[in-house]
Order: C-alpha cells, then sequence, then structure tokens
C-alpha cells in the first residue's frame, strides 16, 4: 500500500483525531524572533564537522566553569511559550547534551518538559520544549506548519543556536523527541536535515514525507501503544520506509493497552529513562553538509 502524497496523508489525520486530542492552554503571544541572526545558526550547523576534522593540537583549552548546584529553569527561552532546563553539573562551561522536545497538536510546550525533565536531569541534559511560533502562523500544529508558506526549515537550528550562547552544547549529542503532530513533523524535519540531530525519538507518531534516502542514517526510535490508530494509518509505513533506505539503527515499540493520548503519562513515568539512555549511545555521524561521517567519540 503506497503512502498518499504529504499534504493529503497529513490532512487525513485530522479524520484519525489523534494528533488534536490535547486541550489548547493559554499563552502569550511569541515575541519576534529577529534577534536571532542568520550567522549563529551557521556557526552552530558547521561546529560537529569543525571538531571532527580538528587536529587533537587544535583543540581549545577550556578553563572549568562554576559548578550549578540545581536545575536552572527559564520560561519563555529561547522563544515564547518554549522551555529551556540546565541541569546540575560539577563544570558549567563543559558541553552538555541537548534534548529537543515538540509537542502534539494544539499541546503546549510544558506537558513535554514534565515528560523528560526527570530522565534529562538524571543524564545531565539541556532540555529545550519548544513551542511552535505562532508568529510565524503556526497554529499549534508542527505538521500543518510545516504545509504552510509562513515555515521556515532553519527554525529550529535558530533555538539551538540561541541556547549553545545560554549555556555550551554538545553539538555531537543534541537529540530530538516528538509526540503525535511533533513525531509526524519529525518525519519531515529529521530525513532532510541530518546534521542537526544524532538520534530521534517518535512517540505516537511519524509520517513519511520524503521519498529520498538520506547518506547519513540518523538512529530512529518509534514508541507507540497497541490501540493507537496511527500505527496502521501512517507510523508503520514510515517505519517501513526507514527499513527500506536501510542503515538506521532503529527500534520499533508497541506498548499493550496504551492508547494515543495516555502514552505520554507513560512515557513520564516508566519510558523517558530509557530513551535518552538510547539517544546518548549515538553521537552525530553527520557532517555539515549532510554528509556520512565517522563518529568523532562515543558518549561517555
Amino acid at each position: 500500500m503506497r503512502i498518499p502524497s504529504a499534504a493529503i496523508a497529513m490532512a487525513g489525520l485530522q479524520l484519525a483525531g489523534c494528533p488534536g486530542r490535547e486541550p489548547p492552554r493559554p499563552y502569550a503571544a511569541p515575541a519576534p524572533l529577529a534577534t536571532l541572526s542568520a550567522a549563529p545558526v551557521a556557526a552552530a550547523s558547521s561546529v560537529p564537522s569543525a571538531i571532527a576534522s580538528a587536529a587533537p593540537s587544535a583543540a581549545p583549552v577550556i578553563e572549568p566553569g562554576p559548578p550549578r548546584t540545581e536545575v536552572v529553569a527559564r520560561k519563555d527561552f529561547p522563544c515564547k511559550g518554549c522551555d529551556l532546563r540546565l541541569p546540575p553539573t560539577p563544570d558549567s562551561a563543559r558541553p552538555a547534551p541537548l534534548l529537543v522536545l515538540l509537542h502534539g497538536d494544539l499541546g503546549d510546550a510544558w506537558r513535554m518538559t514534565r515528560a523528560f525533565s526527570a530522565a534529562a536531569q538524571s543524564d545531565g541534559m539541556i532540555l529545550s520544549s519548544l513551542r511552535c511560533p505562532k508568529d510565524l502562523g503556526c497554529k499549534g500544529s508542527w505538521w500543518r506548519w510545516y504545509l504552510t508558506s509562513q515555515h521556515d526549515p532553519g527554525w529550529i537550528e535558530a533555538q539551538i543556536a540561541a541556547i549553545a550562547k545560554e549555556a555550551p552544547v554538545d553539538a555531537h549529542r543534541t537529540y530530538v523527541a516528538g509526540y503525535s503532530g511533533g513525531a509526524s513533523y519529525l518525519g519531515y524535519y529529521v530525513p532532510t536535515h541530518p546534521q542537526v540531530f544524532a538520534a530521534a525519538s517518535h512517540v505516537a507518531g511519524g509520517v513519511k514525507f520524503t521519498s529520498q534516502c538520506s547518506t547519513c542514517k540518523t538512529p530512529v526510535h518509534f514508541l507507540l501503544g497497541n490501540q493507537d490508530p496511527m500505527i496502521g494509518m501512517y507510523t508503520d509505513y514510515f517505519h517501513k520506509w526507514y527499513e527500506e533506505c536501510g542503515g538506521h539503527p532503529m527500534v520499533w515499540k508497541i506498548l499493550p493497552g496504551i492508547t494515543h493520548e495516555t502514552i505520554v503519562g507513560f512515557v513520564q513515568t516508566t519510558w523517558a529513562r530509557q530513551l535518552t539512555a538510547w539517544m546518548l549511545q549515538y553521537p552525530l555521524t553527520c557532517s555539515a553538509d549532510g554528509q556520512a561521517q565517522e563518529p568523532a567519540s562515543r558518549a561517555p
């Protein structure tokens, strides 16, 4: 069975009623992102190749920073409605892995923060739960925003660049997890931006948007409940497409008795730590120009 075109497939999601189950919550209108210039984005995307190609003698000496004894939380950063958590660390100058989270349709960043914050803190990961940008035409749905003329394919990288100015980010260990509509958006983003994330987790979602296999084999994880209609409608076909492309480390996990709506709570209580541990196995293996390369190092 062939997967329908992106626009038809995504429109069909509305019939399933899955991505839109999260009730909207009021929030202030996001501020413009004019302060995020293109230069930091380019610098951020070029970091992995620069690190990988540098000779050991050329590595810069980074002086230890002061310890961070507790979680530092910043609301509305790096964007309005977004949520940032910096983990405790004995050395705040040492680059830390970053976990980027994408909410489901009509959801909010805080729900994803709740689901993953304990696991991210335990693993020493910076957590950034992003709110789909209303000022760029997003009405709460990541995948619907992708189908509009206002979609900005560089927006996520701009947020990562802004975070890296706030705290050192390990460019080789930057990861992403999306739920429902956020996971569906990753069906577009991860195959077309393989230089950004070292591994991706799809929770209760994932839709094929492209037919072109990437030369970079990003590890992908699928976690769904067996009562989730997304499996048969879209995500199983997407997962099989990754298999056909070949070379992607992949996990396909179906949980008994779990629905599309209840899986986020189950992630919070049971699965978040397993997902972060799985991600941290994989450093980035893609250069800034989207070509496969040997990883610079394994996660400690």
